[in-house]
């Protein structure tokens, strides 16, 4: 089977990791040909390395996201090439790492399905943070698409109203989203590697399999990366257990994570939480009462971080309580009480409700805020 490959990379510093390397090492043997596309600038020294990886490097304005970068590649770099000849044309970019598993589980499963388009996991009906709903879809993190879809005349519609997206809401919706519903209506068939080795893994409503499960599907599916955005603040939990589970379960070197999150951490580059701005936070604050609004998925995170950094806290906070939990209180319990210091520990739609109430009730310095872009 012949198969090609775009890979897209962004780092506003124009930075290549060494987990980057990592992962095109994993996957040469797979690729007959691989362009890779740098969405703004790569330094001179990161360059030099990723040339020994292919012989087309294309880059471009940072514009329109990952979908931005593919279409750039399929549409204007590669628009002469005879893509009969390929079978399958694989999308993915440098949001996780990997291989944690070796990929030939996951190309000789999908191989067996005969499908037009796959990805490794789907995300299922969900919403955005500001209630918008979102469909069932295959995530674009790592595509494959086949020659059906490729070669087919619908395929450059697609891309018509795709690629020019200016945030980053908007390139989920008319790339990631768009893909699946956009080809399913035209009868090509679709599926993911964690649905087809795990049909039984029950996800709920606006879980990401990627994040919520992150540890579970490493262990028990073979599932080949971990993303990115699971070795943050809000999902501690996930990522204490997963990063301790590759390390004593896998090849894979937990340095080149280390790496990259040191480099992350250095750049202010970890949102909306730094974990080292929020060591000084409470650091500076050992004397004062501690107190975490938010009992959701990133408050639990955090105060299980708080304990295992040997810090404490009183109570989690909230706007109506409607627990029985006794280390739960209502923020009207201490809202403007002195020596009181607040770490808001919310997603960022509930963020936006709730920090403008705080902030009239505390100074700057008595609250740790995530970083959210308003």
């Amino acid at each position: 089977m012949n198969r090609i490959a775009i890979f897209s990379v962004y780092d506003p510093n124009g930075h290549a990791g060494g987990y980057i390397y990592a992962l095109l090492d994993s996957l040469k043997t797979y690729f007959d040909k691989l362009v890779i596309v740098i969405n703004g600038r790569l330094n001179a020294d990161s360059y030099e390395k990723l040339k020994k990886y292919c012989s087309v490097i294309v880059k471009r304005d940072n514009t329109g996201y990952d979908a931005g970068a593919y279409k750039a590649v399929l549409f204007e770099t590669l628009k002469d090439k005879k893509w009969e000849k390929w079978d399958e044309l694989f999308l993915f970019n440098d949001t996780f790492y990997g291989a944690i598993h070796q990929w030939d589980y996951v190309f000789t499963t999908m191989e067996k399905l005969h499908l037009d388009f796959w990805g490794l996991s789907e995300f299922p009906n969900g919403s955005f943070p500001d209630g918008e709903f979102i469909p069932s879809h295959i995530q674009s993190y790592f595509l494959c698409v086949s020659k059906r879809i490729f070669m087919d005349k619908s395929w450059p519609l697609f891309w018509e109203e795709t690629g020019n997206a200016v945030t980053y809401k908007d390139a989920i919706k008319s790339f990631e989203i768009r893909f699946t519903r956009f080809f399913s209506e035209r009868g090509f068939q679709s599926g993911s590697f964690l649905n087809a080795i795990s049909p039984d893994f029950k996800i709920r409503k606006n879980e990401n399999p990627v994040e919520k499960y992150a540890f579970e599907i490493i262990r028990d599916f073979r599932f080949p990366v971990l993303k990115k955005k699971v070795v943050c603040l809000q999902n501690y939990s996930q990522m204490k257990k997963a990063l301790s589970y590759i390390q004593a379960n896998t090849d894979y070197d937990i340095g080149l994570i280390e790496e990259d999150v040191a480099y992350r951490r250095s750049h202010h580059l970890l949102k909306p939480y730094d974990t080292s701005r929020l060591i000084l936070f409470l650091q500076k604050n050992k004397s004062e009462k501690i107190y975490l609004y938010g009992y959701g998925k990133d408050g639990h995170n955090i105060a299980e971080f708080l304990t295992d950094n040997g810090f404490t806290f009183e109570k989690f906070v909230v706007t109506h309580k409607d627990t029985s939990d006794d280390r739960v209180i209502e923020y009207r319990e201490i809202a403007g009480m002195q020596g009181v210091k607040m770490i808001l520990a919310l997603g960022e739609g509930a963020f936006r409700e709730v920090y403008p109430i705080v902030a009239g009730d505390f100074s700057e310095e008595d609250l740790f805020l995530p970083v959210y872009k308003w």
